[in-house]
């Protein structure tokens, strides 16, 4: 099944996170399979075992340790990617049995949760004015971008002065700092560009958010922390002011709050609500 992600690594259909995100979700599975099986893990497993009653025993597993359905999820369907592209390589795996047709028998349904309302850009607006009085610049620049993005935390604080483009009002976002790894072009307001025009003169083409001088070295050279407590006290303090209902950004249909996200689906529900269609939103935020 590895045989599967190598070639698509070389191909340079995965890059090398995703690789390892797909090898991990792999090993996952295979430590089910080394169980179901009674099979050592220095031993092999003949390919013959890939079958439906596999794949429920894997589900079942999954259940009992109380996996995520995300990872119940995402980890048997890249075994399924792999089955399907070993079956189709005769030549190279001559004992992989046929897949079902239908693969959703393999996999587990993805869960329907209940509806939950975004936040409106004024919800948004109303957060920003509450951010705490010891909010850096670099904080508070971040989630103006955010907003005026809708793009992940993340990949917002890799941003390099020399992604903008300040003349065509646009924003280059390097595969490599997308979650998805979608190398694109996208158009950016030019309200946030007056806002952050002396930030960006400042940095020049280096990084927007870089190391604070006492942070330990690292590969990527910028901050790997979003400011995602201070975002969670100014929508409290917005909430406290009657300016913004808790349930747009604290759902109770979610486990867990997600103040950054709310800022990403804000700006998602304002230009669906305009008229823009989903695989136009899909491509400017990156999912």
């Amino acid at each position: 099944v590895m045989a599967w992600v190598d070639a698509r690594a070389a191909s340079g259909k995965f890059k090398a996170k995703t690789a390892k995100t797909y090898r991990s979700y792999l090993i996952r599975c295979l430590d089910h399979i080394y169980a179901l099986t009674g099979t050592e893990t220095d031993q092999s497993v003949p390919v013959t075992v890939l079958n439906l009653s596999l794949f429920e025993g894997i589900h079942k597993r999954d259940r009992l340790s109380k996996s995520s359905a995300i990872i119940s999820y995402a980890a048997p369907l890249a075994l399924v990617n792999a089955w399907e592209w070993g079956y189709s390589r005769p030549e190279q795996f001559p004992k992989v049995p046929e897949p079902p047709r239908d693969r959703s028998d393999l996999l587990t349904k993805t869960p329907n949760y209940r509806p939950t309302v975004a936040p409106t850009m004024a919800h948004v607006d109303a957060m920003l004015r509450h951010l705490p009085k010891k909010t850096t610049e670099l904080s508070r620049i971040s989630i103006l971008i955010e907003r005026f993005t809708g793009l992940r935390g993340g990949t917002v604080i890799a941003l390099t002065g020399a992604d903008f483009d300040r003349d065509a009002a646009t924003l280059h976002i390097r595969g490599e700092i997308d979650k998805n790894e979608y190398d694109r072009v996208v158009p950016v307001s030019r309200h946030l560009l007056a806002e952050i025009d002396d930030w960006l003169e400042l940095c020049g083409s280096g990084f927007l958010f870089p190391l604070r001088r006492h942070t330990k070295a690292s590969k990527t050279g910028h901050r790997q922390k979003t400011p995602t407590v201070t975002i969670r006290k100014a929508w409290e303090a917005a909430t406290d002011a009657g300016e913004t209902p808790v349930g747009v950004w604290n759902p109770a249909t979610r486990k867990n709050a997600r103040p950054l996200h709310a800022v990403r689906a804000a700006f998602d529900a304002f230009l669906i609500g305009q008229g823009a269609k989903p695989d136009v939103v899909d491509f400017l935020v990156g999912r």
